[in-house]
């Protein structure tokens, strides 16, 4: 049976879709003659790194290449296309971590290639090589033999130490375009007499992120219906179309609780997979905040969708779209430990709805707040201020505001660190603390106005602080120190 990503894999530099930059760097360099001996292609996956190397392994050897191309005819093409050769080692860094697999390479190179001009030993996913094998590797790209071209691949980059990188050409490979991507899936499908609409084929473009493999088999596991319709696809994919995103965000926009859980209950009980229609959308969320944010972006979608896309990003304060995406980002994590996986985004929705915001008529909050009579019961009982900041977005935001005070303020974050965000109420802060020590920090006058000032300037508005002592069981709030843990990692200094 045909396997569509196999059938159309490019051939030669012309058939690889965009990477323009790349392409042409290669095409000259072989033609010339003045390729290097070591390359690293780098970028996500389904963008072309592999093929990429194995044209270039074909083009550097073949007897008939004409503008750097490969003419996929003569004998060393044909070796290399059947992989019947010696002279093409490729090595999946993957499953071949240790020293004894670049030794390995290391005893191919001394030998002559047997019927090809250069050996080209192409190592995929290099980032998974160890330690010892990455030394072993250097030691060999150090002073490479005059018949050896190596080409790296990688998906991540930064795990590459830089003494490998600095002895490669790297090329960065982009994500595809969606209209390119887009208009490559129609010709497949005309090719292949594939029965799909339009509507259908955007689904498959969003789904596959920019990889044309994942597009491909996509399409070819849609390709077992006569005809392709929208509803089958997203059946068939567990996948939430663009206009099913935009109903459910206008219901939370418009605080209809109920309107948004019996939505997610239909789509739910229709076979949508909560897991993937959550990941689907905080994608659309995404394109709403760039529209926002004045982005000139490449969506994929028809002019009514784009229209939608715009009116929402009009209508839904910036605060507001980037509380209501912390809150789907959060149920992406609470799956792994949810008893019922439609429960994160059920509480994500319920929580967008019941949030408010409240404007007050006159921001007079730094004479409430400086007013010393006044009892912090009654500041917090009529808060003067420009915005009340629900409990919940407080809680939400917590993590950002622990990061901007440990930029600002490592000294306070250490204390932060041991210190438990009880309440937020009314944008009253109550914090709670075991020991004395960080209450008398907390309460320093400097250490509570840096405090104060990163609060006040994340939120736009005031906020007053209150410390207490207390050692007890916490059965509601934030636990500081977990939540530092799990941004920042175990080292918080």
């Amino acid at each position: 049976m045909p396997v569509l990503y196999r059938d159309y894999r490019p051939k030669s530099f012309s058939e690889v879709i965009n990477q323009e930059h790349i392409k042409t760097t290669l095409q000259k360099a072989v033609a010339a003659g003045t390729f290097a001996h070591a390359y690293l292609f780098t970028g996500t996956r389904g963008t072309g790194k592999t093929t990429v190397a194995r044209i270039l392994a074909r083009a550097i050897n073949c007897a008939k290449q004409k503008n750097g191309e490969p003419c996929n005819s003569c004998d060393n093409c044909k070796q290399f296309l059947n992989s019947t050769g010696l002279d093409l080692v490729e090595i999946d860094a993957a499953s071949n971590t240790g020293v004894e697999n670049i030794r390995e390479i290391t005893e191919h190179l001394k030998f002559s290639p047997t019927r090809a001009k250069y050996k080209v030993f192409i190592i995929d996913e290099v980032h998974m090589l160890s330690k010892g094998a990455f030394n072993a590797l250097l030691k060999t790209l150090e002073e490479p033999p005059a018949h050896a071209v190596f080409i790296l691949a990688t998906t991540e980059v930064h795990k590459v130490p830089a003494t490998i990188i600095s002895r490669t050409q790297r090329f960065d490979f982009k994500k595809i375009d969606n209209t390119s991507l887009l208009e490559y899936l129609e010709e497949v499908s005309k090719k292949e007499k594939i029965k799909i609409d339009k509507e259908s084929l955007e689904l498959v473009v969003n789904s596959a992120e920019g990889s044309v493999r994942d597009a491909l088999s996509i399409l070819d596991k849609l390709s077992t219906f006569d005809k392709i319709d929208l509803a089958q696809a997203e059946a068939l994919l567990g996948i939430t179309n663009v206009i099913a995103s935009q109903k459910f965000l206008d219901l939370l926009n418009s605080k209809d609780a109920a309107g948004a859980l019996n939505f997610l209950s239909e789509i739910f009980n229709s076979g949508v997979d909560p897991i993937q229609f959550n990941k689907d959308f905080l994608e659309y969320l995404r394109k709403v905040l760039m529209i926002s944010l004045g982005a000139d972006m490449d969506f994929a979608l028809d002019q009514s969708q784009i229209e939608n896309l715009k009116r929402q990003a009009g209508e839904i304060k910036g605060q507001h779209l980037m509380y209501i995406i912390r809150l789907f980002l959060r149920a992406n994590k609470d799956f792994a430990i949810s008893p019922n996986v439609e429960l994160p985004v059920e509480i994500a929705a319920a929580e967008a709805c019941f949030t408010e915001t409240v404007v007050a008529s006159k921001p007079v909050a730094s004479k409430a707040l400086e007013t010393s009579k006044e009892t912090v019961k009654e500041v917090k009982k009529k808060p003067s201020v420009d915005k009340i900041v629900s409990e919940a977005e407080v809680f939400a935001a917590w993590p950002e505001v622990l990061l901007e005070l440990k930029e600002q303020a490592s000294t306070l974050f250490a204390v932060m660190k041991n210190v438990y965000l009880q309440s937020a109420e009314n944008n009253h802060l109550i914090l709670q603390c075991d020991f004395k020590f960080h209450k008398d920090a907390l309460e320093n006058a400097k250490n509570k106005d840096v405090l104060l000032k990163i609060l006040n300037n994340h939120f736009e508005t005031e906020f007053s602080l209150e410390t207490i002592l207390q050692k007890k069981e916490r059965a509601e709030g934030i636990d500081t120190q977990a939540v530092a843990f799990e941004v920042f990692g175990p080292e918080l200094s």
